[in-house]
């Protein structure tokens, strides 16, 4: 079960990665493909130890939470500098398409 969730994970990373350009894509798609790779072991080698499996799910773990560091990172920079992807991106383009009346 545990497999099929990371395989679905990294699905879902990998085509967030290559759906839209926001910050972090490539990093996005590194984390699909590792999500992926340790979906398949779970599913393909399902008799492995207990101890395995929790060295395999907390080094995913422990990636995982050190790539949406840098993502969180790589989003607080993009959004000092009011890139199209951001909220102050979004907001100066909704002023543009509808100027307040005076």
């Amino acid at each position: 079960m545990t497999g099929v969730f990371f395989i679905a994970h990294g699905v879902a990373d990998i085509g967030a990665a290559i759906s839209g350009d926001v910050p972090g894509r490539t990093l996005r798609a590194v984390l699909g493909v590792f999500s992926c790779a340790a979906g398949i072991i779970m599913v393909v080698w399902p008799a492995i130890s207990l101890a395995l499996l929790l060295t395999i799910v907390a080094a995913w773990l422990l990636f995982y939470g050190l790539v949406l560091g840098g993502l969180a990172y790589s989003l607080r920079k993009a959004s000092k500098e009011g890139g199209a992807g951001t909220a102050k991106g979004a907001l100066s383009f909704r002023r543009r398409l509808a100027p307040s009346a005076r």
